[in-house]
């Protein structure tokens, strides 16, 4: 699994349970610093499977619920936005991201990192581009997060979605299949977001930029 699974999902428990919560989660998965996860390398599943666990056990939440809230997280979240830039700068809506990460798994299977990507594949719901039918095939089942991450990437672009999961591999099926139908919001997307280490540098260049101001004539200036 890619690394930056690992690196957003404990930044996502330390902006949604603080960083207490995220040191004893640590302590019990025995990560140091010297073993804290890093966006470039790749992990074994079992580790961030055994981490949900410890993080259900610490919080008395559902695994499926923290798989869900990490889901809408990751598609939201400015870390995520700066690493993957190069993928989302093109994209214009929800629909157009859930596609472009299809084709992102697929590029991703044909590496030899030892990155097995779930499968996705789309059909047409109705004549509305909108609605699509997506099917997902992974062994780990981890459907929770790819329905937390459909509604983050809806949230993403200002849109809605309504999302109905028909058959589900965690109750015997192949594979999941989701009902997906997208609709304008009243709210703006949420294209600008950036990570903490950015809004500093941007913070910085501003007060520069006022200092250079009170410092330059009022007029006749360079």
């Amino acid at each position: 699994m890619h690394g930056l699974i690992f690196v957003t999902w404990e930044k996502y428990l330390s902006e949604r349970f603080g960083n207490g919560l995220l040191n004893r989660y640590r302590e019990v998965i025995g990560e140091t610093a010297a073993t804290s996860p890093l966006a470039s390398r790749v992990y074994d599943d079992a580790t961030l499977l055994a981490g949900v666990g410890a993080a259900s056990e610490l919080t008395r939440l559902s695994a499926d619920a923290l798989l869900w809230e990490y889901g809408r997280y990751f598609m939201i979240n400015g870390l995520t936005s700066h690493l993957c830039a190069y993928l989302l700068t093109p994209v214009r809506s929800g629909r157009e991201l859930l596609l472009a990460m299809r084709d992102a798994h697929a590029q991703m299977r044909r590496t030899p990192d030892e990155i097995t990507p779930p499968l996705f594949s789309y059909e047409p719901l109705s004549a509305d581009p909108r609605e699509i039918l997506l099917i997902y095939d992974s062994p780990r089942k981890l459907c929770s997060v790819l329905w937390g991450a459909i509604e983050g990437a809806a949230e993403r672009y200002g849109e809605k979605v309504q999302v109905v999961e028909r058959p589900c591999m965690k109750r015997g099926a192949p594979m999941c299949r989701f009902e997906l139908r997208f609709s304008a919001s009243t709210s703006g997307p949420l294209i600008h977001l950036e990570t903490p280490e950015q809004i500093a540098r941007r913070n910085d260049q501003q007060q520069l930029d006022n200092l250079v101001l009170i410092v330059l004539p009022d007029k006749d200036g360079v």
